[in-house]
């Protein structure tokens, strides 16, 4: 007999990589079967994207998030000189870091009376 009673569902990755559950909310849409029971599924959309990706979708979903996060970050905020293991990403109405004392740009300094000219 191969493997293990109860092992035959997700494998552990071998890539050392470790992945957590977290929730993803998808509305879900009341209808009746055959047997006049009431059964849920998910809206059209989502089943449309998994079925159009496979068992590659939740890939998908987290390419997707990962694109977008760096988009916002490059359009709507700023990185200091921290030398953590993360940078630290600041809002554009932050002139300073409160780490490491970075600045935004000379002008936010020199706006702030920091800058002797």
């Amino acid at each position: 007999m191969a493997g293990k009673k109860g092992r035959s569902g997700r494998k552990a990755r071998t890539d050392g990589i470790k992945m957590r559950a977290v929730a993803l909310y998808i509305p879900m849409i009341k209808y009746e079967d055959q047997e006049e029971k009431e059964r849920f599924r998910p809206e059209s959309w989502f089943m449309q994207f998994k079925r159009v990706f496979g068992s590659q979708w939740q890939e998908k979903v987290r390419n997707m998030m990962i694109n977008r996060v760096k988009t916002y970050q490059e359009n709507n905020m700023w990185q200091c000189d921290c030398k953590f293991t993360i940078k630290r990403y600041h809002f554009r109405s932050d002139f300073q870091c409160k780490r490491c004392g970075a600045w935004k740009s000379q002008q936010a300094k020199r706006v702030m009376g920091e800058l002797d000219e």
